[in-house]
């Protein structure tokens, strides 16, 4: 306590303990009391410290609902419910839930973390500063989003705005929630989209106009079915797109040949399109400096009832070997 009352010191804060056990907030009186307490603290201004109170604590009285109070992390989630707090944030030395290990290459973070997410995640072992380990974390807060709290798991030691920036919206750590993920997050996505623009750029210009020209051939290949899902968005529309947009979102099959054709274009244009010397200059005897084209990255393309307008970016994406992302309008959905 005496290092919490010298760090808040630093910011003229003071604080005061508030040692609880597991009646103070079950029992209605007592729990009533427990909130004015703290009501009262922080009206003065004074940050409550809230722990367990170890020297007539009952551990083995700790289940509570679905989880035990043997942790500080299920304690505090207790409280947030009993309190009916608006936001509970667990602070630990790692930045919120991995896939894995931290420490593994291959483990990423979850940015939204769901009941769903439990079957992705590999825990490793306790924490070496605490009773509880990221398991323990999952479990509280599972149970106090559950029970309408608001619950993030972040890095309380990698910067100093930490609580703030989660506060002002900012996204940092695991935010939990019930709802399940229709995909991977648009974070995610672009990540991905970037490692596979890299590994397109690198790939010969070949290789790059052989993906395009098979793009071209199965647009012709599938204009059945195409035309098929077409005819059902077209029937969507009515009534709710103007006629001119309307017809831009319709396709026809020659609208699919020509399609086809403009694709073989671009398939042509992946040898011209990067790693061509624009400028050369001699700068020293050993030393030449080039100007040369080079992809972009990740380019994001947004566009509305044209569906025709996804495989022209996909194949100017792959020609100039870039990542893509693309959002399309619903009214192409089918």
């Amino acid at each position: 306590m005496s290092l919490y009352e010298a760090m808040f010191a630093q910011y003229g804060i003071p604080c005061a303990q508030v040692l609880i056990t597991k009646p103070d907030f079950t029992q209605p009186e007592s729990r009533k009391m427990l909130q004015s307490t703290l009501n009262d603290l922080l009206s003065m201004n004074i940050v409550p410290i809230l722990n367990e109170n170890d020297v007539v604590g009952n551990d083995s009285d700790s289940k509570y609902g679905r989880i035990n109070l043997n942790d500080n992390d299920s304690f505090a989630a207790a409280l947030s419910v009993e309190l009916d707090v608006e936001l509970l944030i667990l602070l630990s030395n790692v930045d919120g839930i991995f896939t894995g290990p931290p420490e593994e290459a291959a483990s990423r973070l979850i940015e939204t973390f769901n009941p769903q997410s439990m079957m992705e995640v590999k825990f490793g072992g306790k924490s070496n500063v605490g009773r509880g380990g990221m398991a323990s974390k999952c479990a509280a807060a599972m149970w106090a989003v559950e029970n309408q709290v608001n619950v993030v798991i972040a890095n309380g030691m990698s910067r100093s705005s930490t609580i703030t920036d989660i506060v002002n919206g900012k996204k940092v750590g695991t935010f939990f929630s019930l709802e399940a993920n229709d995909g991977p997050s648009v974070e995610t996505q672009a990540h991905m989209c970037r490692l596979g623009g890299r590994a397109l750029a690198a790939l010969p210009a070949d290789s790059r106009a052989a993906i395009i020209n098979n793009l071209a051939e199965l647009l012709v290949k599938e204009a059945h079915s195409i035309l098929n899902a077409n005819t059902l968005d077209l029937e969507a529309a009515k009534g709710v797109l103007s006629e001119h947009n309307i017809a831009r979102l319709k396709l026809t099959r020659d609208k699919i040949n020509t399609l086809a054709s403009g694709l073989k274009l671009i398939a042509e244009s992946a040898h011209t399109t990067t790693d061509q010397v624009l400028r050369r200059m001699q700068i020293a005897e050993d030393m030449t400096l080039e100007l040369r084209t080079v992809p972009i990255g990740v380019l994001l393309v947004i566009f509305e009832s044209r569906p025709d307008a996804l495989p022209q970016v996909a194949a100017l994406s792959i020609a100039s070997g870039n990542g893509l992302m693309l959002k399309g309008g619903k009214e192409a959905w089918h």
